[in-house]
């Protein structure tokens, strides 16, 4: 079987960990008919739900996803991808079914999505370097990762980014997007995050 879009996604934009979380008004009915997915597994909240794309090897990304309760019919649901080499738990039901139980309820909806890239420092480097502290050698040697943050004209938040140096450059990227719940969402929320963090990258000329 060839590589997923999702996994060729990931690798081809040097991400190793995705993921969204949302708040989502459900009915009772709703509850019922996501109870009845998991085919007698699990009767209590929270819910878990999983599924593993085609890689390379033994090499796949894996999804997540939980769902709970918040209070009266308000439920929080939490949705993450990242590299596994194994199947999801047998009790987890599959999470095609969950989305296709909550794209009523979801239509279009904000999420605050979360995403963690990790860039081979030999093919590129950060337009921001280390902070050197020579008046204070004691405490630090180095500031090595800050976060920064991007505001449109009325002050309100359009994404963050937090910055490491180390043996890899990695990049964590915050932002909110409003979505539908759907098979290309991952690569949907990767393409937004990865213009982001382009931004404060440059290539090593070879």
């Amino acid at each position: 079987m060839p590589p997923s879009p999702v996994y060729n996604a990931f690798k081809e934009k040097h991400c190793v960990d995705l993921g969204f979380s949302a708040e989502v008004p459900v009915a009772k009915s709703t509850i019922t008919r996501v109870r009845g997915c998991l085919s007698g597994k699990r009767r209590n909240l929270p819910y878990f739900f999983g599924a593993v794309y085609a890689g390379e090897g033994k090499s796949r990304i894996g999804t997540s996803a939980k769902l709970s309760r918040l209070g009266g019919n308000k439920f929080s649901l939490v949705v993450w991808w990242f590299e596994v080499s194994s199947d999801p738990p047998p009790t987890f039901g599959k999470i095609a079914e969950l989305f296709d139980c909550l794209k009523g309820p979801f239509k279009e909806r904000e999420v605050h999505v979360w995403v963690v890239f990790s860039y081979d420092k030999t093919q590129v480097e950060s337009v921001f370097s280390p902070i050197q502290i020579p008046s204070q050698p004691t405490i630090f040697d180095a500031v090595v990762g800050f976060t920064g943050i991007k505001k449109d004209p009325r002050g309100n938040l359009l994404y963050q980014m937090e910055v490491s140096h180390g043996d890899k450059l990695i990049h964590t990227v915050k932002f909110a997007q409003v979505v539908r719940l759907s098979e290309e969402l991952p690569v949907v929320l990767l393409d937004t995050a990865h213009k982001i963090s382009s931004l404060a990258l440059k290539s090593k000329s070879a």
